[in-house]
């Protein structure tokens, strides 16, 4: 009976200690699944972008052979354009183009350098006069020249005449240039029944092309044949006069010959394109670069530096007033109605959602002080809303010291303020410390508490008074402003190193600071 007794009591253990590392292995691995999904969108992008050419990888898949321009086009490397479309190439050879912010979200100015001997080529190819390719802005030199100056500008773009032989110059790359569109007749983009072909994907190219898609009503469009034209059935000229005059038809053409189409009022739709830009989120220019247009382009140098001006602030105005609040309930409030009273308002202003603080400093701060969206309206409503927790934390933490330090203190003579500031506070340093380190995690990642206080101004903070944003704001407004979901990500990941960093750099001096006192008690 006893052994049956013991049996049952070994297994339940064995369950229950199960259950535990069950419970605790999953609890870790959500943890790591969390923080890895959140690294890997950090670190790399995965962006849908539509296009009105059809990307050279999808062109490779169908087969079809590609008549190469007698041009190389070079862009300096700091510029980051690695795809270039015809039709952005027409633009910056007119002068349309100024800056590259929305041609690679660099912000540099452009500047197009093409070679003497290119000039006439260029021109054919866009379909312009050479007149109106040198009214247009380009620099023509020679070939040395074009190099030597495309080298010296971040926003360069260099077009030399024939194959390129040899390396690629240094300091530039060779841009994969998409001159190629797919065109249909317009019965294919006409509205049918609310819904018409949309953007099209390599797979959904192919398959119009290899005839595995037979029927625009497929891609939720009208119920019509698909018919593929190609270079088979003459010149371009008869491939775009039967796609003007047969219902479903579809083709490949070079963006020039669509454009003189166009030109002509041919009736020629253009299908647009979508790809998957697949690269790195974080590069050194987003961490470096100065944020333009609302975090559209550019980088976050200046919100990561208003994200640590504002953490320091805070620390500065919660932490002595929250050490200070926990030493009165500790060594001085006496116990009584009072006490509970103010212990309980601090746990439930601890509780309070964060945007009531926001309302608050709105009411406050902004409108009643008069300081507007601001540095200092956010910075003491945060203050504000971590202060029970440090409070909390740091009265647990100053009640936990042993109280016959405090005696033996008291009877070698020091005062109550002395043993309080050279013996409690030292000795419950670690305790405070993370409480501290608690609450600026919460001031770093906080979000509604700022919309109403703090301002969206991109621009470093020059005074108390200015508008400003940090990281956490910076996230929320480029994910509702509907930016990019991968600046979001690379952000994200920035805020979370900036807490770690913190982290790690307080309990380095924390840790550091427990030696020393060591060293002197030792002493």
């Amino acid at each position: 009976m006893a052994m049956n007794f013991n049996a049952r009591k070994r297994m339940a253990n064995a369950i229950a200690l199960g259950i535990v590392k069950g419970l605790s292995f999953f609890a870790v691995g959500l943890l790591v699944l969390i923080i890895g999904y959140l690294v890997y969108r950090g670190v790399y992008k995965s962006e849908r972008i539509e296009s009105d050419v059809v990307p050279m990888a999808i062109m490779e898949r169908t087969g079809i052979e590609l008549m190469q321009p007698p041009l190389t086009v070079l862009s300096n490397k700091k510029s980051n354009l690695r795809h270039l479309s015809w039709f952005t190439l027409r633009n910056m050879a007119v002068g349309s183009v100024a800056t590259l912010r929305k041609v690679s979200s660099t912000d540099a100015a452009f500047f197009m350098y093409v070679e003497e001997s290119a000039v006439d080529a260029l021109a054919e190819m866009l379909c312009l006069t050479s007149q109106r390719l040198m009214n247009g802005g380009a620099v023509i030199a020679s070939r040395e020249q074009v190099l030597e100056r495309g080298s010296q500008q971040d926003g360069a773009l260099v077009v030399l005449a024939g194959e390129l032989e040899g390396k690629v110059p240094r300091g530039f790359r060779v841009p994969i240039l998409d001159s190629y569109v797919l065109a249909a007749n317009p019965s294919v983009t006409a509205l049918y029944d609310n819904n018409r072909v949309g953007s099209l994907t390599g797979e959904q190219v192919a398959g119009l092309l290899g005839g595995k898609i037979a029927n625009w009503a497929t891609l939720d469009g009208g119920d019509i044949p698909v018919v593929a034209l190609d270079a088979s059935m003459g010149s371009l000229d008869d491939v775009v006069t039967a796609l003007s005059s047969t219902d479903g038809a579809v083709a490949v053409l070079p963006a020039a010959v669509y454009y003189q189409a166009s030109r002509q009022k041919l009736p020629v739709e253009l299908l647009r394109m979508v790809r998957i830009d697949r690269g790195s989120n974080i590069t050194w220019s987003y961490l470096t670069g100065r944020t333009i247009e609302s975090g559209k382009y550019g980088g976050i140098l200046t919100i990561i530096g208003n994200t640590f001006v504002m953490v320091i602030l805070t620390t500065l105005i919660a932490g002595p007033l929250g050490i200070a609040a926990a030493v009165y309930l500790v060594e001085y409030a006496k116990k009584g109605r009072l006490t509970s009273i103010i212990r309980a308002g601090i746990d439930v202003l601890a509780g309070i959602p964060s945007i009531i603080f926001g309302l608050f400093g709105l009411l406050v701060f902004v409108q009643l002080f008069g300081w507007s969206f601001s540095l200092i309206s956010g910075t003491l409503t945060v203050a504000l809303m971590i202060l029970p927790t440090i409070i909390r934390t740091s009265e647990e933490a100053i009640h936990s010291v042993d109280r016959s330090l405090r005696e033996a203190s008291i009877g070698l003579g020091a005062t109550r303020i002395e043993t309080i500031w050279k013996v409690v506070l030292p000795s419950a340093s670690n305790g405070i410390a993370t409480g501290i380190i608690l609450a600026i995690g919460r001031a770093v990642g906080e979000t509604a508490a700022l919309i109403y206080t703090i301002g969206s101004s991109t621009d470093f903070v020059k005074s108390l008074t200015s508008s400003s944003r940090v990281l956490a704001m910076h996230i929320y407004l480029t994910i509702t402003e509907g930016q990019s979901f991968d600046r979001a990500f690379a952000s994200a990941l920035v805020l979370v190193v900036v807490v770690l960093s913190i982290n790690f750099v307080a309990r380095a001096l924390m840790t550091s600071s427990s030696r020393k006192q060591k060293g002197k008690d030792n002493g």
